[in-house]
């Protein structure tokens, strides 16, 4: 609670949310709709949202599905997670393991897949971002660095993309 204004204040430079929930963390996948779109709706109405169920490794694992039961839980199905992306107008539903590298790649770039078509349709009031969509990812090697998408200066309604290394040389958004 203490960094709630903190947060509220990074919400006009952000481009795209990605929302995290944990597949075998049910109250995780609760505060999606109870905190998360509520607060994102009062302050970021405009801003598309990815929704991505975290650690699937322990979907079907035994210890966890153990622990789960004892608390009268399961892991949180496909179907589920879906089903809130549709309720909350996220533009998309992934699933990933960080523990296994699973589906990684696929949320960043689907979360700049979903930045440049909602800047496209910012700009022009059409759909036709695919065309554009793939101009770019033809373009560029964006994911040699990883892309961070963020709001350029505050006069102007123009996006950037910008890239950032940590010192490790490990790609960092």
């Amino acid at each position: 609670e203490e960094y709630d204004q903190l947060r509220i204040m990074a919400y006009p430079n952000t481009n795209v949310f990605i929302l995290c929930f944990s597949i075998v963390d049910p109250d995780s996948y609760s505060n999606i709709l109870s905190k998360w779109i509520p607060e994102l709706n009062r302050y970021a109405p405009r801003v598309p949202i990815i929704l991505v169920g975290t650690k699937l490794d322990l979907r079907n694992d035994p210890s966890t599905l153990e622990q789960l039961t004892e608390k009268h839980q399961r892991p949180i199905a496909q179907s589920q997670g879906e089903y809130l992306a549709r309720i909350c107008s996220a533009k998309a539903y992934l699933e990933c393991s960080s523990m296994l590298n699973f589906n990684i790649r696929n949320v960043f770039e689907q979360a700049i897949e979903t930045y440049i078509l909602h800047e496209q349709r910012y700009r022009n009031g059409i759909s036709n971002g695919r065309r554009i969509l793939s101009a770019k990812f033809q373009s560029c090697s964006w994911f040699n660095s990883l892309v961070c998408c963020t709001n350029g200066s505050k006069t102007s309604s123009k996006k950037t993309l910008r890239t950032k290394k940590d010192k490790q040389n490990r790609y960092t958004l």
